[in-house]
């Protein structure tokens, strides 16, 4: 079985069975994904009795929506890691939410919990900067049926979505999954898209710091910008009369 490898930045959605599936594998990590709406459990860790499981593993950084609710084979739930693969593993800094009918936002050790607020008090340690909350995708899919549909979403991150700046950025990759540098704001954000400010900024006052009138061959002005700029110099600035 795989293990000890690296699942960063991937985005999931509408299959028909999980999104991630860490199966048998041990000491996996999984960071920075976004996975929606799909049939089963959304994040899967699990394992054959008497084998180390998925266990080990490292999930930081997710956003797991609208998963496993309510297949007719499979598990419920957006995140579940089984009794094999307990042992070792920590999840945290990982979003959850369900929209509409799904009942199980966490399934760890067997148990279901119906929040993130539930399951923090339950089992201590896990999830302790973990969010329940609505992610606010620019449009997601619906959750996924069995056959699955081929529906594209768009799974950017609106203004005002939690996930921004709410990741862990010891554990952030240093570019999402176009290669938009992380972090764009004060912390990283939640999944595999960082919310990226395409407003070009404007140039709020050009003030002239030499003497008027003056002689000298040069003269110096400041520009001042509406948010910090990089790459520009006097060549990006001519003077009419």
């Amino acid at each position: 079985s795989a293990h000890n490898n690296f699942v960063i930045g991937n985005l999931t959605y509408g299959n028909g069975d999980h999104g991630i599936d860490n199966s048998n594998a041990p000491g996996n990590t999984i960071i920075g994904n976004t996975v929606q709406g799909n049939y089963a459990a959304g994040i899967n860790l699990e394992g054959n009795t008497g084998t180390p499981g998925a266990s080990g593993a490292t999930v930081l950084n997710n956003i797991s929506v609208d998963n496993g609710i309510n297949p007719v084979t499979g598990q419920k739930s957006n995140i579940r890691v089984d009794a094999n693969s307990v042992p070792g593993t920590t999840i945290d800094y990982d979003l959850v939410y369900l929209s509409g009918a799904g009942t199980v936002e966490i399934q760890w050790n067997g148990t279901g919990y119906t929040t993130m607020a539930a399951f923090k008090a339950a089992v201590a340690g896990q999830e302790v900067h973990g969010l329940q909350a609505n992610p606010l995708f620019v449009s997601a899919v619906p959750p996924a049926t069995q056959p699955p549909g081929l529906i594209i979403g768009d799974y950017n991150l609106q203004a005002g979505s939690p996930a921004i700046n709410a990741g862990d950025d010891a554990n952030c990759s240093t570019t999402d999954q176009r290669g938009v540098i992380r972090p764009q704001g004060a912390h990283c954000d939640i999944g595999a898209f960082e919310q990226d400010d395409f407003t070009a900024p404007t140039v709020l006052s050009v003030v002239r710091t030499n003497p008027n009138p003056t002689a000298a061959a040069t003269v110096n002005f400041t520009v001042t910008f509406s948010e910090p700029v990089t790459g520009v110099d006097a060549s990006d600035f001519s003077l009419t009369p």
